[in-house]
């Protein structure tokens, strides 16, 4: 690597500031040279911790402790001079603050659930795993009991493409806990499973898409599903109105479904409150951008095999928003957090995107690592600059999204692609493939610190 000429270096005067009681230091301005980067800034603050807390230092345990820096809500992976030079709003001449925090501990396999086929789609709430699998079952997982089985679900007659628990908040500690699956088969059918007895009841049949069902999300009562037929739909889980009633024909892709015994099921069906219609191709990926509420009505975003991402608004059934890109999109996420999205592409980049941008470019950053499709993202769930991919290059990366040069972390041992990626878990990562493993990675080694 190419050094700096010692004349061209600068000497920057720099205040450090942490969000991380356990090592505040004074806010005194030090004066850096050019050429410091995070090895030679992370021996400098130990320093710093080190004078500040005096005899207190071998409680904070700073040998194992590592600093990533931040400068202009960017990660530093260079050195400073470098950093500023590459940074329109910022000169040689500026005062930088420069944000420090522990660096992120490396997730650590965990355990590996093995299947009979493709895993296909996963989610998690608090213990309970749940599966999708191509041979058409579902299964739920303990996490508290190490991944032990709890049971398996001949949930549709074709492969399972997604699958959601259905989040109760109100009647969260109940042994009760509902989900929706969706298939090759054409339906989104809606469970209940009882975690006590480890039996499960099916509900009823959404019934209306004309071919596959790849995604589904759930806000409150409300269900989102996306379909190779282009069609987005929301199905209410509480108005009986929209019951399909005995009477009213069903097509050839509206055929009663089985029990699990193998038996005819005299299927509760329900047709869709809300169907929306713009996308040219395959909608791979739906997810709800807010909370339901008694004061406001959630928008939905889809992202499809057209290249473009929809916002809809579901109040008046319409089409708000389209973002659009030069290649399909396969997977999509939404953080409440910084109320920003996500999406893995055909073209093996991810890219964030700000909806309410006004004015330039609506992508903030693209994130480029793999070396496949991208075909699964999700968000943390208690981190806002954090998310997880994978791809078919059989990888799972954990991002920061101020670092959009490398990923944090590849988390590997998959030795087929990943369809799957679940961070819903505050302890957890999750991941599935064609490999018929569903992975999960521990990161219980790390304490998120909030502002």
């Amino acid at each position: 690597m190419d050094t700096m000429d010692d004349k061209s270096v600068h000497q920057f005067m720099a205040t450090f500031i942490t969000k991380d009681s356990r090592f505040a230091i004074p806010s005194t301005p030090y004066a850096i040279n050019g050429s410091t980067d995070g090895l030679a800034l992370n021996s400098l603050i130990k320093t710093l911790i080190a004078e500040t807390f005096d005899d207190q230092q071998s409680d904070l345990n700073l040998e194992d402790t590592e600093f990533d820096f931040i400068i202009n809500n960017k990660l530093l992976r260079v050195s400073v001079q470098e950093f500023v030079e590459n940074e329109e709003t910022l000169s040689v001449e500026n005062e930088l603050q420069i944000e420090f925090f522990a660096k992120w501990c490396p997730p650590k396999p965990h355990n590996s659930l093995l299947h009979d086929d493709w895993v296909s789609c996963v989610d998690c709430h608090h213990n309970w795993i749940i599966s999708g699998c191509y041979d058409n079952s579902v299964h739920i997982w303990d996490l508290n009991s190490d991944g032990s089985h709890k049971i398996a679900i001949p949930a549709h007659l074709a492969p399972i493409k997604a699958v959601k628990w259905i989040v109760n908040e109100s009647n969260d500690s109940s042994n009760d806990h509902m989900f929706v699956t969706t298939s090759h088969d054409e339906l989104a059918i809606v469970w209940k499973w009882n975690s006590q007895s480890n039996q499960v009841e099916y509900l009823f049949s959404c019934r209306g898409h004309s071919r596959s069902v790849d995604c589904v999300d759930v806000n409150n009562d409300l269900i989102a599903t996306g379909s190779y037929d282009q069609m987005l739909k929301i199905w209410s889980l509480a108005d009986p109105k929209h019951e399909l009633k005995d009477s009213e024909p069903s097509t050839s892709a509206q055929k009663k479904s089985k029990k699990n015994d193998g038996s005819e099921r005299g299927d509760k069906n329900r047709i869709p409150v809300i169907t929306l219609s713009g996308h040219k191709e395959a909608i791979t990926g739906c997810v709800w951008m807010n909370k339901l509420s008694e004061t406001s009505i959630a928008n939905i975003s889809t992202c499809s095999m057209d290249n473009t991402i929809r916002i809809w608004d579901i109040e008046v059934a319409e089409n708000k928003q389209t973002l659009t890109s030069n290649k399909a999109f396969l997977a999509i996420s939404y953080s409440s957090f910084n109320t920003c999205l996500i999406t893995g592409s055909c073209d093996r980049h991810i890219r964030l995107w700000d909806p309410r941008t006004s004015s330039g470019s609506l992508v903030s950053r693209v994130y480029t690592s793999h070396q496949a499709w991208v075909s699964a993202i999700d968000w943390s769930k208690t981190n806002e600059y954090h998310f997880i991919s994978g791809s078919y290059d059989n990888i799972v990366k954990q991002w920061d999204i101020r670092s959009a040069n490398a990923p944090l972390f590849d988390l590997i041992g998959h030795e087929d692609k990943v369809l799957c990626v679940n961070w819903s878990s505050d302890k957890y990562m999750i991941s599935g493939s064609a490999d018929n493993h569903l992975k999960i990675f521990s990161n219980l080694d790390n304490k998120i610190i909030k502002s």
